[in-house]
């Protein structure tokens, strides 16, 4: 398929995901369903470069709203349904990171006839290479600066106009780092307040694509043998830095057409996820719940941890997540899962050795794989996860035994949702406390002086995930 016509498929995908509700991957995968004609290397391209643009949304609309209030002759750029081509020329023109591979369109000029005659068909009236020009001067963001200040004298640092002065360019760089790295400003104030100094570092990880990870059965195969085997299918692999059990693959690959896949020897798991698992240490013979199931795959690792010893039960709201846990479970060999619908579970049915509260959260540690989160989320969701999130810590730690451990995690890095959400926990249950997550069961550089886990996407090149360990005094 020539650029033209690719192109064409970004910009028409590009609005759907706008005026649609669903997550961009499910309207993606829709799109494509329907458009049977398109080749594997025209659909990587294609979602390639819409989640590109996705990921990119605010940093490259800041360089095409700019332009037009430079050159308001040039405002049919910002209109309605033809701006998605503005924003694409934008994206490829600027650069900002995650390029257009694995097939490249080139922006450099002068552009292909087929790019410059899609532009003309928009814009017959705007000149190309000028707009392309001004990206390319201007993707500094130089035009966010803040303008000199009234009077010219400089305020002394310790002076009360000092600090108002060293105030307001902290919040003039925050906006600055929001806008180029395409976050909400609340998002980036809050980074800040929690990581001081390596907020550009978290954000710039978190808009970066999200790696390919699986995690190997080690009750079924070796990470070696299985690695070999998945080379000799033609997929290449290399293991994990942290998770014993992870290989990250060279490149998107067919799953379901896996022939290692379909005999049980991994299964798709980030490897922050997989940390989680490792970090909760369950020891052999043990009762475990999974009070928040979802398809099962932390308890299906969690099983392997086991050595096909204790228990699992699963729990869910959903009883179509439980019957896809059962179908990975008879995959993998996992005999020792017991799927339950959470409306059955009644507190005296067991107490249990490990409780696992993975709760539902606003998923912020995600975006690498889910950018849509960035534009969906607002600070009263925040704030809804929260008050979800206490309910179901404290009705989950009915079941843990007597010196038995509630293990609260979420793949959010935010406060609120982490910290908080313990703290009040521990305000209200005395007969619970912290247990310091222990150095051998992740890199020491994720545990925090309170003891909890907090999985960084730049520490090892993770989603983001939160961990705390809560015994109860026996």
């Amino acid at each position: 398929m020539n650029d033209s016509s690719l192109v064409g498929h970004i910009l028409e995908l590009a609005e759907l995901t706008d005026k649609n509700s669903r997550p961009p991957d499910q309207t993606v995968s829709t799109f494509f369903r329907q458009k049977r004609y398109l080749g594997a290397a025209d659909r990587r391209f294609i979602s390639g470069v819409l989640f590109g643009i996705i990921r990119n949304r605010r940093f490259i609309e800041a360089l095409l709203e700019e332009y037009v209030r430079q050159c308001p002759h040039d405002a049919v750029l910002d209109s309605p349904h033809l701006r998605y081509l503005a924003l694409f020329v934008a994206y490829a023109a600027a650069d900002p990171g995650s390029g257009t591979s694995p097939r490249e369109i080139d922006v450099s000029l002068p552009f292909p006839h087929n790019i410059d005659s899609l532009w003309s068909t928009y814009f017959p009236a705007t000149d190309l290479p000028a707009f392309v020009r001004w990206v390319r001067d201007h993707q500094g963001l130089d035009f966010l600066d803040e303008p000199p200040a009234a009077g010219g004298g400089v305020p002394q640092a310790g002076s009360a106009p000092g600090r108002r002065r060293a105030r307001r360019r902290t919040g003039i760089e925050l906006i600055r780092l929001a806008v180029q790295y395409s976050f909400q400003d609340w998002m980036v104030r809050e980074w800040h307040f929690q990581f001081g100094a390596n907020t550009e570092k978290l954000l710039r990880s978190l808009n970066s694509p999200a790696r390919i990870t699986l995690r190997v059965n080690l009750s079924k195969t070796s990470r070696e043998e299985c690695r070999n085997r998945l080379l000799r299918e033609g997929i290449v692999t290399e293991p994990t830095a942290v998770s014993p059990a992870g290989l990250v693959a060279a490149k998107r690959f067919n799953v379901q057409a896996s022939q290692t896949f379909k005999n049980g020897w991994f299964e798709l798991q980030d490897e922050g996820s997989q940390l989680i698992s490792l970090i909760a240490h369950p020891e052999p013979g043990s009762v475990i719940l999974d009070a928040c199931a979802g398809a099962g795959g932390k308890s299906l690792h969690l099983a392997d941890l086991l050595k096909g010893e204790g228990r699992i039960f699963a729990i869910d709201i959903e009883r179509s997540r439980l019957d896809e846990l059962d179908t990975r479970a008879r995959r993998a060999g996992v005999a020792n899962i017991r799927a339950v619908i959470a409306e059955r579970l009644l507190p005296d049915m067991f107490s249990a050795d490990l409780v696992l509260v993975d709760a539902p959260c606003t998923g912020v540690g995600t975006i690498r794989r889910n950018p849509g989160i960035k534009w969906r989320m607002t600070e009263s969701l925040v704030t809804h996860y929260a008050a979800r999130q206490r309910r179901l810590l404290d009705s989950s730690s009915r079941f843990v035994r007597q010196g038995g451990v509630l293990m609260y995690a979420t793949c959010s890095l935010l406060r609120q949702e982490n910290e908080e959400v313990v703290g009040s926990f521990l305000a209200e249950h005395a007969g619970f406390q912290v247990q310091p997550v222990e150095p051998q069961l992740c890199p020491p550089s994720m545990i925090s002086a309170g003891g909890f886990a907090t999985i960084l996407p730049y520490d090892a090149d993770t989603d983001g995930f939160f961990a705390a360990k809560l015994v109860r005094a026996g």
